[in-house]
């Protein structure tokens, strides 16, 4: 409902925010599955109704995707336990986590519309707006791991989206703006480094790894992805490019394109490097280094076997074919 006379509040359950914390401490304790699918329907609900203001409106996005972070990463154990759930619950699973970041991803994307659009009451959100870029840009990478975690067609126009939220935040000049991800996490991001783990993921093959290996390979990247390097220029070292305004992935730099302002290039840098001298250490030791966080529980060979292939894949020179 549109409130066209600002003084009350639109008609959903969570216009008041009291409420809205009490219907998320009332989802299901013991049901993932259930909780995530309903937090899902509010991500979309709150992010399409009218009548919401942005800073509002955010303010309880942020909200839901807290309360689903856990129950998400809980949901993503499932689908990647040593035991395979059945192709029913696999299939389950994975429309659940996909569909959340799915939401996830549109609901940020709208909010930060509204800004571009200049909407009523938008200034009030721009002070939080690296923290709206970074969840927008992660949640839009999530949903792009998941369609290659099924190894099925990727939705470019998720890489649409994406491509123009980070080329809005280098227009805003808060690519390198810090921010703490989610409350209890560690660590800080970017814009520019959360476009980059999706640029050097999509960019890695992940085709051709398991389920499992994907998620390593995600893992490492985030790791060395802050010696990743980003140019407007092509140079020798760049391993491939993107076009900021097109629904495009990453794609190899086998031939320089036509040169243009919303190009971008991209090089391991330093991190191909220090990826192969990880490789060397862990061969000489036959252990794992405390000193990089995997994720998980993982044998030597699985992981020296996707950082050999992550490495091949951010070389300036191509992986060959063995076989026609």
């Amino acid at each position: 409902m549109l409130n066209l006379f600002g003084g009350g509040k639109p008609d959903h359950p969570m216009a008041d925010l009291k409420q809205a914390r009490r219907l998320l401490d009332e989802l299901p304790a013991h049901d993932n599955f259930k909780a995530v699918e309903e937090l899902a329907h509010w991500l979309d609900s709150v992010s399409s109704v009218e009548g919401f203001k942005p800073e509002h409106r955010l303010q309880l996005l942020l909200l839901i995707d807290e309360a689903a972070q856990a129950r998400v990463r809980k949901l993503a154990r499932d689908y990647l336990a040593a035991v395979r759930p059945s192709k029913f619950q696999e299939n389950r699973l994975w429309g659940m986590i996909h569909d959340y970041w799915k939401q996830a991803g549109l609901a940020y994307a709208r909010v930060v519309d509204q800004v571009v659009a200049g909407t009523m009451g938008a200034d009030a959100v721009k002070s939080q707006l690296p923290l709206l870029l970074v969840r927008a840009l992660r949640s839009l990478a999530q949903r792009i791991k998941w369609q290659h975690m099924r190894y099925g067609p990727v939705d470019l126009s998720a890489w649409g989206v994406l491509n123009r939220l980070y080329a809005f935040a280098e227009t805003r000049k808060l690519l390198a703006t810090g921010v703490t991800l989610y409350p209890g996490v560690p660590g800080e991001s970017t814009p520019q480094q959360e476009f980059l783990k999706a640029v050097m993921f999509s960019a890695s093959s992940p085709d051709s790894l398991l389920p499992l290996e994907v998620e390593l390979a995600e893992r490492v990247i985030a790791e060395f992805v802050p010696r990743v390097t980003i140019a407007s220029a092509a140079a020798a070292e760049h391993a491939c490019w993107i076009d900021l305004t097109q629904n495009m992935g990453p794609v190899r730099l086998v031939r320089v394109p036509q040169p243009g302002p919303s190009l971008r290039y991209f090089a391991a840098g330093p991190a191909l490097a220090e990826l192969e001298k990880l490789v060397d250490a862990i061969h000489d030791s036959g252990a794992l280094p405390s000193v990089v966080n995997f994720g998980g529980a993982y044998d030597t060979d699985t992981v020296v076997g996707v950082l050999r292939h992550l490495a091949s894949y951010w070389s300036p020179e191509p992986p060959e074919r063995k076989h026609p």
